[in-house]
């Protein structure tokens, strides 16, 4: 809501959307399925609404797809699942990376960065995180590393004592660690994994560069590497002036959510202005196929044949709380 809000004061501020002020309507999914679908029905059932900055959980968007699609509403979704993309809606958007293209720089990071040849892959159980399992371990097969099943350990959700799988990774021949979670399990994970004193190298998705990680975990999180949609440490262009703007206005440090409802408000800017007009959801919608280098907080948006528009990501490492930014690789 913080990064929806900024975003909406800042064009506002310089004149609104084709000389239109925008107004923002709130639908709290709380975090469960059903007020998430519950809220998608809500907004859905306006028909003031041109557009919607959606979810940054992949299955409460799945869940909501059908009647996105039989609305026709542009929606931009915060999710990384290619479940969100395989559903084939001609609405629904994406300003993260889906799980192909972050299994490849997650395979890469792991052998180039951090030396790993034999990894062992903790990941949730979670549809869109088994997802991302799967893309990782064909990726790495696609580069010559064979995963061996014992090395892969996957755990509900729900999960909170991970020193199980712990103990079986130090007694494993595994070279390295990657952890594929939701943020909350994520904090968990690297304290458990502070506990259980393992000397290998680590690394995490974008969950493990998060604040709510970083900031429940404290030192635990320190040394973690991340393949990151995005980090508050950012040092140029739009990212940087997403998170000065977002520090000076809330004196803290952006998250993940905050700046996919940013740079989806942006998006759904840059359309309504291609398409010249705020009102005809059809012609906005439209516009979004011909995004091209758009110039965001996360990425460059460039429409290239899918409803993905992303096409970059972050390498950190967390240092002394800090999410440092190491690269920004381009991946397409």
């Amino acid at each position: 809501q913080n990064g929806f809000n900024l975003a909406m004061e800042e064009i506002n501020a310089a004149g609104g959307i084709l000389g239109k002020k925008v107004v923002g309507v709130i639908a709290d999914e709380v975090d469960n399925m059903q007020s998430a679908v519950n809220a998608h029905m809500l907004l859905l059932s306006d028909d003031s609404i041109m557009g919607i900055v959606g979810s940054t959980y992949s299955v409460y968007t799945i869940a909501a797809i059908p009647q996105i699609t039989e609305a026709g509403v542009p929606y931009i979704a915060g999710g990384s699942s290619s479940g969100i993309t395989d559903e084939g809606s001609d609405y629904v958007w994406m300003v993260r990376p889906t799980d192909v293209y972050q299994g490849q720089v997650l395979a890469d990071v792991a052998i180039e960065v951090l030396g790993m040849q034999n990894p062992a892959i903790m990941y949730s159980t979670q549809s869109s995180l088994m997802a991302l399992q799967e893309r990782l371990v064909a990726a790495l097969q696609e580069r010559g590393i064979e995963v061996d099943p014992g090395n892969l350990y996957g755990f509900p959700e729900e999960e909170q004592n991970y020193a199980p799988i712990f103990a079986q990774i130090q007694n494993s021949d595994a070279d390295g660690l990657i952890c594929l979670t939701n943020v909350l399990p994520a904090s968990i994970i690297c304290q458990q994994f502070e506990i259980a004193g393992i000397d290998l190298p680590h690394m995490g998705q974008t969950s493990y560069s998060g604040a709510v990680c970083r900031e429940n975990a404290g030192s635990a999180a320190d040394g973690w590497y991340s393949v990151a949609d995005w980090t508050p440490e950012v040092t140029e262009g739009v990212a940087k002036h997403f998170e000065d703007a977002y520090r000076a206005k809330y004196g803290a440090a952006s998250d993940l959510g905050a700046v996919c409802a940013y740079d989806g408000l942006y998006l759904l800017k840059a359309a309504c202005e291609i398409a010249n007009t705020t009102t005809d959801r059809e012609a906005i919608n439209n516009a979004l196929y011909e995004i091209s280098e758009l110039e965001g907080a996360i990425s460059t948006y460039t429409y290239l044949g899918d409803h993905n528009l992303n096409t970059s990501l972050y390498v950190t490492r967390n240092e002394d709380g800090l999410a440092v930014m190491i690269d920004k690789i381009t991946y397409r």
